[in-house]
């Protein structure tokens, strides 16, 4: 009886600091220069890169010439803002695609990896999922050109994230993974941005499709 009453507190306390790492953000210093004054992102530029994004159509595996114009529209975003900008083309069945890398920060082997996957599933314009992310990674670009990291930081925008090539080898982010690993690269954090979300405080204006996550992330109830 006792080793299964121990058996069970541990399973709860267990259960509890992985649900207290689960809803604590994670911070790394080196994200963080410059914190005390932190330049002013736009809500407006964030706006219009999604409507861009969503404007060029489906954004789906059997579209690369589609995804293509998305990649030089963030290349371009990202040369704007001073950066030193790359691409990473590649072919998945006999079709060219291409992940878009911006580069702050002075050079070293460690690098910190701010990513976000900008095609879309199937015929969706896909604003939330991952439009929402790119305009994201671009805006942090701008802020970036006026405040550069202390250490070098990748934006990275992907291609292939979704379906049907989600959790493969030819996901746009594993293509990156082993070209830094092959140019010795030690990646200190990767954070992927993804659906960022809308936030309001008004009574019943935001819902979560499972209830029971109401019991860890607050909500407009």
């Amino acid at each position: 009886m006792k080793r299964a009453f121990r058996g069970i507190f541990t399973l709860l306390v267990l259960l509890f600091v992985g649900l207290w790492i689960l809803t604590q953000p994670i911070f790394d210093r080196d994200l963080q220069h410059g914190a005390e004054h932190p330049p002013q992102t736009s809500a407006i530029f964030l706006r219009s890169h999604v409507e861009a994004i969503v404007g060029f159509g489906p954004r789906n595996a059997e579209q690369p010439e589609t995804l293509e114009r998305v990649a030089s529209y963030i290349e371009e975003q990202f040369r704007k803002s001073g950066a030193k900008v790359d691409r990473e083309k590649f072919e998945v069945d006999k079709n060219p695609y291409s992940n878009v890398y911006a580069e702050f920060g002075p050079d070293g082997d460690e690098v910190i990896v701010l990513g976000a996957h900008y095609d879309a599933a199937g015929p969706y314009p896909g604003a939330d999922d991952n439009a929402s992310g790119v305009a994201a990674l671009i805006e942090i670009s701008r802020v970036y050109a006026k405040t550069p990291p202390p250490k070098k930081v990748i934006l990275a925008a992907y291609s292939l994230e979704e379906m049907p090539y989600f959790r493969s080898k030819n996901m746009g982010s594993a293509f990156h993974a082993r070209a830094l690993k092959k140019a010795g690269k030690k990646v200190k954090v990767m954070m992927s941005l993804e659906m960022l979300g809308y936030f309001s405080d008004e009574p019943e204006s935001q819902h979560f499709p499972v209830e029971a996550l109401g019991m860890l992330y607050p909500h407009g109830k």
